[in-house]
């Protein structure tokens, strides 16, 4: 009898050691289809080291822009790319064309974490750059929102003004690949080790001094797409 009982103990636990191996070959087989369609995935921010990283969900609405006219050069450049939320505010950064910058980003090393104001200058060649790569990305083409169907969470905004141009696009939950590109160009050519290190100014009105930086916030007759001074 008791080889037998050691038979079928043996048996059991075998079946048992397939359906796990089967249940987790199943999740990650789905996992991989998730990440693979873009339904959900992590996406790093241009800050290093933030975490949590952003949750990419599966698009489900956008809005088009009103002007959609092609731009072949970009002069006088006012460059802003907004990262965060309406409720926990925007990590923001600011290129102008003369290459003064501005970074308002929130510090956690302080609690509770403390909002503050980097200024700094980049290379001429950086600017180039930047506007180099808004091209290639096509930035003209992009819609004035993409949602996802997700409440709270995080959401990026870029704006670009220029010499007879104004584009503004806002990202709720759902980061195409071509604003995670210029999120990268930003973290690796606009946000050094070096900006990173700078302890700038404290910030004591928050939304007052978003306002000032990002020329006016986000700017949508979507009211949805928008941010008031409520958030």
């Amino acid at each position: 009898m008791v080889p037998e009982m050691q038979k079928s103990r043996r048996a059991a636990r075998t079946i048992r050691v397939e359906e796990v191996t089967r249940r987790n070959g199943i999740a990650l087989l789905l996992s991989g289809v998730a990440l693979a369609c873009g339904c959900h995935s992590e996406v790093a921010g241009f800050t290093p080291g933030r975490v949590p990283k952003y949750i990419n969900h599966r698009l489900v609405e956008t809005v088009e822009a009103t002007d959609r006219r092609e731009v072949q050069t970009i002069d006088n450049l006012h460059f802003v790319m907004g990262q965060g939320s309406g409720l926990q505010g925007y990590e923001t950064v600011v290129v102008r064309e003369d290459g003064a910058c501005s970074f308002l980003v929130k510090s956690y090393s302080m609690t509770p974490p403390q909002w503050r104001h980097v200024e700094f200058t980049v290379p001429s060649s950086t600017v180039a750059d930047l506007k180099e790569h808004l091209l290639k990305l096509q930035f003209d083409s992009w819609k004035e929102s993409y949602h996802a169907r997700v409440d709270d969470g995080g959401q990026w905004f870029v704006k670009v003004r220029g010499k007879d141009i104004t584009k503004s696009s806002y990202f709720n939950n759902h980061f195409p690949a071509a604003v995670i590109d210029l999120s990268a160009f930003v973290r690796d050519r606009i946000l050094t080790t070096e900006v990173l290190e700078l302890e700038g100014k404290e910030v004591s009105d928050y939304l007052a001094f978003w306002y000032e930086v990002t020329d006016g916030g986000i700017d949508y007759s979507n009211e949805k797409t928008g941010v008031s001074e409520d958030d």
